[in-house]
């Protein structure tokens, strides 16, 4: 991906996807632009001279892949990526990145199918577009950090994976354009 079509980062996360022996480290990342894409890090206990990376840095980040959203999806203010059947993911059997949207939408999308596993509205869109938001998860739980109303303090979302992931979105999921 070109760094002038990157642009600004809006949104970042990283993991590491259980692929083989030990895995693989990606990262997740959303340009304020548009567009949700994975990569892969760079192992900088590899590199040997970092002062070289910093000024010799590649002209273009290599993508190894686009994350499929909607058409006319909202642009992205959160990322989480849930690796592993070990932390949970909601019994998805799969990887799945959570993206929590300026129109209020939280999308959970499975990362070896390319599926959207569900869709939740976490805050009116007029309250979204200009509150900020993160996202955060530990072995069961997805944590949503936002305020409840716009303008108002922050306040922690907590659910179990497996309560969102079985409840799919319902109403909320054709709210969101699902």
């Amino acid at each position: 991906l070109p760094r002038a079509q990157l642009g600004t980062l809006a949104a970042v996360a990283g993991g590491v996807l259980p692929l083989g022996a030990g895995g693989a480290t990606v990262f997740a990342f959303a340009p304020e632009a548009g567009g949700v894409y994975l990569s892969s890090s760079v192992n900088l206990s590899a590199v040997s001279d970092l002062d070289a990376l910093n000024t010799s840095s590649p002209a273009a980040l290599e993508v190894a892949l686009r994350v499929p959203r909607g058409p006319g999806a909202a642009a992205v203010r959160a990322l989480h990526l849930c690796t592993s059947e070990v932390e949970g993911c909601g019994d998805t059997g799969e990887p799945a990145l959570w993206a929590a949207d300026a129109a209020g939408c939280l999308t959970a999308t499975g990362l070896a199918s390319g599926k959207v596993l569900g869709a939740w509205r976490w805050a009116a869109a007029d309250a979204a577009q200009h509150s900020p938001v993160a996202l955060a998860g530990n072995s069961s739980h997805l944590q949503l950090l936002a305020p409840c109303v716009a303008g108002h303090r922050q306040t922690v979302l907590s659910a179990p994976y497996s309560d969102l992931i079985a409840a799919g979105g319902g109403s909320e999921g054709a709210a969101c354009g699902l």
